[in-house]
């Protein structure tokens, strides 16, 4: 087996790629691909062989890459046969092997189970047997007994396939006729597929924002349920028309996969497209992946070879695009999105996302390219109407006078909008830009940019009037340029609609005296955010490299993703240089999906916000808990209430007597209410609230 390490990696971000193989050709499993200097994890083949294929544009060439190749011990490989294994990485063959061929009159059944409590994945890379005799049954559990997930014969091999249960047992019967090479399978442990919830956390949009295609903004989420507009029991409406939406990964480093449980659509009609990537015209999977008809479960789902689909673009995200006629609807489908680990994606660090905006200096020209909308959605209102391929970039003015740009795409079909937000604006809440083109890549005018000279000479007399501050769809591309103060500060984003691409040039134009520097120091830098449900509450933690005039941070919580609503009030570190930890438990937190972020506040009450996390949290509405227990001094009751009500709480002695009654006040949710037990004896007490009896 080969193992590849990377030990230098530097070319053109997202334009100039790298792609790694498991196996001797480009039609092996895809390892990853990888541009930009972000050096991957070791990538081992589970094949004996690795294939490599560089593709490189016509604009920029950087030093490429070193990698040092070694053999290691391969992973351990298992013939069919009536035996069992406990595994998570393992070549499984036909009775053959690797290189023979399969027996007359075979009746073998095997199970492979997970050896780490996840999931079992099966990869065929070959597949022939004797076509309607010679047949290959696979069951989602551990026994033939367990829901039959497909039969397959012939020359098609099955598809990525994932249990539910942690095994896989597979049933081979041959007849005494001809042979065949059998098939070669890579058997490995996943991330299992989150089973979907009651209700949907989202839903498929069915009209476009502003007139565009695009639903919704993009989400990063994962572990979520999504569905049609008609939710998990209802059908979706007529007349929905190639109406898209994208969900990405919260966290660097890995990508989206979606598992159907079920479809239903009107066949060959109504027909939902997964894309693999961030926009409306993103490719689909190899083999196509455009559904229709009629798939009552996740192993039928599975056996069409309806996924599971995971993002191998280089952004970690999945594109779901939905058209539907004026006449017969259905009951739609259930998928749940998870994130599962994919080195080629976005480690956080790039300036995909608001917060880590590229500091502009001067007026230097800006090559750069986008491989990613990033971890966070930060577009929420404007002529965009949701991050495709996004580069943000911080200015700040050193000397008044008018900015403008042009932005000059490498390949000239590629289809580039902008928008400008300031001044003073906050990642956190952005609000409405002040410039903004959302115009399509016309031959008559490829580019875009903040230019007032090609604004009114471009006068198309549709959708702009020569003298504008956005553009729309159909408008030439060019909005006014912009009068600046000294000192002011300005955030531009560029957005790459169409996916793929070579990049593109920024060329400041600053007249009447205007200059930029970068004198852009953050007040925090914050390396880490995370927010994660534990137990009856959600654990939110953060770490910042370094801080500078740090007053405090505020917590703040909302239900909508919209309205916050401060909860807790940390102070910060002040000025800091080195690493700092910051850990809250929210105890009351929202059922369902909330969301949390954090503002920053300098001591001179600026202030910033850091990106928004969705977290989901369900909580058992029967939840009555004593904690700590045992305790010598002080413990809480913690129950789940579902509306605003008085309830009383009693303590009662092991030999029946009463110790301790109180009438407390409760609202709908998590409640936690104090009790000091050093005043009573030591023993068992038993504590009623008159629904939920417990002890301590």
């Amino acid at each position: 087996m080969y193992d590849g390490r990377l030990h230098s990696l530097q070319y053109q971000a997202g334009n100039d790629v790298l792609s790694v193989y498991d196996g001797s050709n480009t039609s092996a499993p895809l390892l990853g691909t990888f541009s930009g200097n972000n050096v991957p994890a070791d990538l081992i083949a589970s094949s004996g062989c690795l294939t490599f294929k560089f593709v490189s544009n016509n604009s920029q060439s950087k030093s490429g890459w070193a990698i040092s190749l070694s053999c290691v011990t391969c992973n351990s490989s298992y013939n069919m046969n009536n035996t069992s294994v406990s595994t998570c990485d393992a070549n499984f063959y036909d009775s053959g092997g690797p290189a023979g061929q399969y027996n007359h009159n075979e009746n073998f059944v095997k199970t492979f189970t997970s050896n780490n409590s996840t999931c079992l994945q099966v990869e065929f890379t070959s597949f022939s047997t004797q076509s309607g005799k010679d047949t290959l049954t696979i069951f989602d559990g551990s026994s033939t007994s367990a829901t039959r997930i497909g039969v397959w014969s012939g020359s098609t091999k099955p598809p990525r396939i994932i249990s539910t249960t942690g095994s896989l047992t597979f049933r081979f019967k041959t007849d005494g006729s001809n042979r065949s090479n059998g098939w070669a399978a890579i058997v490995s442990c996943v991330a299992c597929p989150t089973v979907p919830e009651a209700t949907a956390d989202y839903t498929h949009p069915t009209s476009g924002i502003a007139g565009s295609f695009a639903g919704s903004q993009m989400v990063n989420d994962c572990g979520v349920t999504y569905t049609d507009n008609g939710g998990v029991s209802s059908n979706y409406s007529n007349d929905i028309g190639n109406i898209y939406r994208t969900f990405c990964p919260t966290t660097g480093g890995t990508a989206v996969r979606v598992s159907f449980w079920s479809l239903s659509t009107q066949s060959g009609v109504d027909e939902l497209s997964v894309l693999n990537g961030a926009t409306q015209n993103s490719p689909q999977f190899t083999g196509g992946s455009t559904w229709s008809g009629n798939y009552s479960s996740y192993t039928a789902c599975l056996a069409a070879g309806m996924g599971p689909y995971v993002s191998t673009d280089q952004s970690g995200c999945l594109t779901f695009r939905f058209y539907s006629n004026s006449s017969t609807s259905a009951a739609g489908w259930v998928t749940t999105l998870d994130c599962v680990p994919f080195p080629s994606a976005p480690v956080g660090t790039e300036n995909f996302d608001c917060i880590r905006a590229t500091g502009v200096c001067s007026n230097q020209s800006i090559i750069d390219a986008s491989f990613g909308p990033g971890l966070s959605s930060d577009i929420t209102d404007g002529c965009i109407p949701t991050e495709n391929y996004t580069n943000w970039y911080a200015i700040k003015v050193s000397a008044g006078g008018k900015i403008g740009f042009n932005l000059i795409p490498n390949t000239t079909s590629d289809d580039y909008d902008f928008a400008l937000y300031g001044p003073y604006p906050n990642c956190g809440a952005l609000g409405s830009p002040i410039r903004c083109s959302y115009a399509a890549n016309w031959a008559s005018f490829p580019n875009t940019g903040m230019n007032s000279t090609l604004n009114a000479s471009t006068n198309t007399g549709t959708g702009n009037n020569g003298s504008d501050l956005t553009e729309g769809a159909d408008g030439n591309g060019f909005t006014d340029e912009l009068a600046v103060n000294t000192g002011e500060t300005y955030l531009v984003v560029i957005s790459k609609w169409s996916p793929g691409g070579n990049g593109f040039a920024l060329n400041w134009n600053l007249t009447d005296g205007a200059s930029l520097d970068c004198d852009l120091p953050l007040p925090v830098e914050l390396l880490t955010f995370n927010a994660e449900p534990e137990n009856s509450s959600v654990r939110l933690s953060w770490i910042t490299a370094t801080e500078i005039n740090n007053d405090y941070f505020d917590i703040e919580r909302s239900s909508n993703g919209i309205e916050f609503t401060a909860i807790h009030k940390m102070k910060g570190g002040g000025n800091s240089t080195q690493m700092l930890d910051y850990n809250l438990t929210d105890y009351e937190p929202l059922q369902g999906v909330s969301y949390y972020r954090l503002k920053q506040v300098d001591f001179d009450g600026k202030f910033t916000y850091s990106d928004i996390l969705p977290v989901k949290f369900s909580v058992s509405k029967q939840l009555c808990t004593i904690q700590p227990n045992p305790s010598t001094d002080k413990v809480e009751v913690v129950l789940y209430t579902a509306q605003d009500k008085v309830i009383t709480v009693r303590l009662i002695s092991s030999m029946g007597s009463q110790v301790f009654e109180k009438g407390w006040p409760v609202h709908e949710g998590i409640n936690r209410l104090p009790i000091d037990v050093a005043q009573f004896a030591k023993g068992c007490l038993f504590c009623n609230t008159g629904k939920w009896p417990g002890s301590f």
